[in-house]
């Protein structure tokens, strides 16, 4: 069995050394780690005893409030298909606090559910997407404060859950209200266009199937200029 010796150690070698951490855990209410790569360990600081002395469990890790709403998550996304894609918090054994980006597939083996599951450290990237938020919300502030008591509209739309989130306006050049849809306030904000042929050019523009191709190509800025 020499050649099926070499290349279980082969393997072992690829596990050990993927960036990241590689386990296997069940689909229980614990998340009960199987087996995991030196990887998962390392990204929490704790030793393989450690960790099996907290139970095995990815549940003794993971963040409170993300772990709260987590079956639920996995839940939606296995009604498409086999795998899922999550983000979430995990708890350090000294007490940091780091996001990651899970990847896992599920099996069914013997009648028991489990994941195999790949994830990153995305912590910079959360942060980075935080203190743009903050820095947004400041301008919009300071936009709010020395514009205009006339003519100024301001606001946040979600484009992937076709949202409005946020939204300040004078009441008579008001398009939208928070709670309306993307759809809706494209809508809105292009019916006020004078020239309606230019109105047309604004709902193309801002489709919401384009916008978020445009944003996978990397385009992320709009500009219009009309009368209304």
């Amino acid at each position: 069995i020499t050649a099926q010796k070499k290349a279980q150690d082969e393997v072992l070698h690829l596990y050990n050394n993927i960036p990241g951490a590689v386990f296997r855990c069940r689909f229980d209410a614990g998340f009960s780690v199987i087996d995991a790569n030196d990887g998962l360990f390392e990204f929490l600081g704790y030793t393989r005893d450690e960790f099996a002395a907290m139970g095995n469990k990815m549940s003794a890790v993971i963040f409170p409030e993300d772990l709260a709403v987590m079956a639920d998550k996995l839940n939606n996304q296995l009604e498409h298909g086999n795998t899922i894609h999550n983000e979430n918090r995990l708890i350090c054994k000294d007490g940091t606090i780091k996001w990651i980006s899970i990847k896992a597939q599920l099996f069914l083996e013997r009648g028991e559910k489990y994941f195999y599951c790949v994830f990153v450290d995305i912590t910079d990237e959360k942060q980075l997407q935080e203190r743009v938020k903050e820095l947004y919300e400041k301008e919009l502030a300071y936009f709010a404060e020395v514009s205009s008591a006339e003519g100024s509209i301001q606001g946040t739309i979600n484009v992937t859950q076709n949202r409005m989130e946020s939204y300040l306006s004078t009441t008579d050049v008001a398009v939208a209200q928070v709670g309306d849809s993307y759809d809706e306030t494209v809508e809105n904000f292009a019916a006020s266009a004078k020239d309606a042929a230019y109105g047309q050019e604004i709902r193309r523009t801002l489709s919401r199937e384009k916008v978020l191709a445009d944003y996978a190509a990397g385009k992320v800025d709009y500009h219009f200029e009309f009368l209304r």
